[in-house]
């Protein structure tokens, strides 16, 4: 993964974990695709980070982090996957 690329991946999941909220962990997933976007990054770049993510993700045990960790890590998920399949019916 380019270094960039690494870096917005090292910082979504940092958010992601420290986000008090369903809301939060919304905002930052929505705020990485849009600085993606700015960067001039092509959408099947940007789908394959979020999938990159969600594998991520789903590799992480519960029994490592806290509930609202694990709540945090199950919601993004479900946003990733759904910012996902938006960028793919807008293609």
């Amino acid at each position: 993964m380019p270094q960039i690329l690494q870096e917005f991946s090292l910082t979504l999941m940092n958010n992601i974990l420290v986000s008090s909220s369903q809301e939060e962990v919304e905002r930052h997933i929505h705020s990485i695709k849009k600085s993606l976007e700015d960067k001039h990054v092509k959408s099947h770049i940007i789908l394959e980070f979020f999938e990159k993510i969600i594998t991520h993700l789903k590799s992480i045990s519960p029994m490592n982090k806290n509930p609202q960790e694990w709540s945090n890590i199950q919601v993004a998920r479900i946003f990733i996957h759904r910012t996902k399949n938006e960028m793919i019916i807008l293609q």
